[in-house]
């Protein structure tokens, strides 16, 4: 009998927001994720060997510790589709240390938080033979997210070490994901991006990216056995075509941290319709000026090191 190979491309992830590491929570088409480049890692963990000494040459067995699966995968950037809705992509936040606070029918943000970090339950599903699906489940998920919003490319959230515990997989019925909470991306434009600031200074942004930061492992001892999540330290580039005059703002002054650190506000507001709005503020030194050419003309790139301020750890996500 012939071999029925399995098409790559036809996968899907699921996740939703788990409450307790080992139990992880039932999953349906209603928990589909708009996912781009969904890469899995089987069977992931640390590695020992029992070696001895003998006669002869040749390697050791391994055996794996701390058993783990791994995602990294990418979703759009866009509003929820009604303001004050949580939108889709909201649990994968949540389990990369970004705590949701949701206001009805105005807005919901996502602050970078300080610890009690929440984690998810997630399923890597891949279409197999006799109308089933082959499916994986990751348990007690945490990972890292980076935002990017690059002229010329979609607004982007990039998940990378989405990690949990390992679960030898099962085939299931074929189910019918539901996307419908993910919206449509805009790319960033004079139009679609109305605001760009620095310390209320306007900027022709170019690109703007924001990773999470941290430190992911997992950790798996006598009495407890979860994906940690720590050492939040986001990183930031920003870049923007340059001004012809120091007149207006000396960028370099800004820049200098000899005589102390200074603090800016970065706010960008990305979209115009309600329910497809993000909103980013973030305070951050600004560091490491640098300088290139884009379009002929002289951009400056500064590397950003959100600080933290009363309410979050520098980073704030608004979705209206």
């Amino acid at each position: 009998m012939a071999m029925q190979p399995m098409t790559f491309r036809q996968k899907i992830l699921l996740a939703a927001i788990q409450s307790t590491s080992g139990a992880p929570v039932g999953l349906t088409g209603a928990h589909a994720i708009d996912v781009n480049n969904l890469v899995i890692s089987y069977q992931q963990g640390d590695a020992i060997s029992k070696e001895v000494d003998r006669l002869g040459e040749g390697n050791f067995g391994e055996i794996k510790t701390k058993l783990r699966t791994e995602l990294s995968f990418e979703v759009y950037a866009a509003g929820a589709g009604v303001a004050g809705t949580a939108p889709g992509y909201g649990p994968l936040l949540r389990a990369c240390g970004y705590a949701e606070t949701l206001t009805a029918g105005t807005a919901v943000t996502y602050e970078l938080a300080d610890g009690n970090y929440e984690m998810i339950t997630a399923a890597f599903m891949r279409v197999a033979a006799g109308n089933k699906m082959q499916q994986h489940i990751i348990d007690g998920a945490r990972g890292l997210v980076e935002l990017s919003l690059k002229e010329g490319e979609l607004p982007k959230f990039s998940f990378s070490s989405m990690m949990g515990g390992y679960n030898a997989p099962s085939e299931v019925a074929v189910l019918t994901p539901d996307t419908s909470a993910f919206k449509d991306p805009v790319p960033p434009s004079a139009v679609n991006t109305p605001t760009a600031t620095v310390d209320d200074i306007d900027i022709a942004l170019t690109e703007l990216t924001l990773a999470s930061g941290g430190t992911v492992e997992r950790i798996d001892r006598p009495n407890q056995k979860e994906t940690a999540l720590y050492k939040m330290q986001p990183t930031g580039k920003l870049t923007f075509i340059a001004p012809a005059s120091l007149a207006a703002v000396n960028w370099f002054s800004k820049t200098r941290s000899d005589n102390g650190v200074q603090v800016s506000t970065l706010k960008v507001v990305h979209g115009t319709v309600a329910g497809n709005i993000i909103e980013l503020e973030v305070t951050a030194q600004l560091t490491n000026l640098s300088e290139s050419e884009i379009n002929g003309q002289v951009a400056y790139s500064f590397d950003l090191k959100p600080l933290p301020n009363a309410s979050n750890v520098g980073i704030k996500i608004t979705v209206r």
